[in-house]
């Protein structure tokens, strides 16, 4: 969103005590530069570049506080909409928000308001050392007018919706020779996910210096075997001893990605990950965990943190 050809526009004299002022608000052109946006309906709209011509910047003359928005949307029927509206007297730092199943493009600021150092606007007006007003811009594209829905597109391939973030705890309490297997949902589209896995005592921080990060990627129909290279990362035990996770996973215990010292056991390790389809809901990738206990009697059970970004 730009601003262009700058001239004078609204002239006018306009009295204010003994004084006359020449007020004299600027204009411009408001430039929406070609996108793709995906709706929140999952429809997909290839905008090409929209001018609003000769629009006036300067707020009113009449205006509380001197500011005025000029605010920006793209509504459901793929259709871009520039909207003005006032700023509540300096205590509103943000325009309204556009109709339900619109998204945010961005907005202006625009006046000859003044603000705080912190980006506050006040009731005080701008002036010039010869009464002229003082008018400036502000263009925002804040985290409140951007679309946060973490739309992944590459060609006609578009992922929405899931969750990027997240965290859960879960409990482990496998038996001897016995695998157990954990799936967490991550959301639609995903192929790879970065997780950190580290025991926890339940409280709100990790009591353990152990664990493990990882990158957890969606495995090829040739990997089905488990040997895949889908699993990279570093890990320290329960020793303080710190290592690497191979995309081999061999060792010790045959297959495996982590061992049990990572979590403090003796016998129980993480045998395998992937992403996969989540058997309750096949539209979801979720992260597959398999832990295995190789004791031939022994059962362990504690708890695990995992924590994932996932993309």
């Amino acid at each position: 969103m730009t601003d262009t050809d700058m001239d004078g526009g609204g002239l006018y004299p306009w009295q204010e005590g003994d004084k006359i002022i020449k007020y004299s608000r600027p204009r411009a052109d408001i430039v929406i530069s070609p996108m793709t946006v995906v709706m929140p309906n999952g429809v997909k709209y290839i905008i090409p570049e929209k001018r609003f011509e000769n629009q006036t910047l300067g707020a009113n003359v009449y205006d509380y506080d001197g500011w005025e928005f000029r605010y920006l949307y793209l509504d459901a029927n793929g259709d871009i909409h520039y909207k003005s509206a006032r700023t509540s007297g300096g205590l509103s730092n943000y325009p309204p928000d556009p109709p339900e199943g619109s998204v945010r493009l961005g907005y202006i600021l625009v006046g000859y308001g003044t603000e705080e150092p912190d980006g506050t606007l006040v009731t005080i007006k701008d002036y010039d050392s010869n009464g002229t007003p003082v008018f400036k811009e502000r263009i925002y594209h804040d985290s409140r007018y951007r679309d946060e829905r973490l739309v992944r597109a590459s060609g006609d391939d578009i992922a929405i919706g899931g969750t990027p973030y997240g965290a859960e705890t879960i409990n482990l309490n496998v038996t001897g020779k016995e695998y157990e297997t954990h799936y967490l949902k991550l959301g639609k589209g995903k192929r790879s996910a970065s997780i950190s896995i580290t025991r926890t005592d339940g409280s709100d921080y990790d009591k353990y210096t152990y664990g493990a990060s990882l990158v957890v990627g969606r495995k090829s129909a040739n990997n089905a075997d488990g040997l895949g290279r889908s699993i990279w990362g570093t890990y320290v035990d329960s020793s303080g001893n710190s290592g690497q996770v191979t995309g081999r996973r061999e060792g010790n215990y045959g297959v495996y990605i982590l061992d049990p010292k990572v979590f403090g056991k003796s016998y129980t390790y993480l045998y395998d990950a992937d992403l996969m389809p989540d058997p309750d809901d096949p539209e979801v990738i979720a992260l597959k965990l398999t832990f295995y206990n190789r004791s031939s009697s022994t059962t362990e059970n504690f708890d695990l943190k995992i924590t994932w970004h996932a993309l």
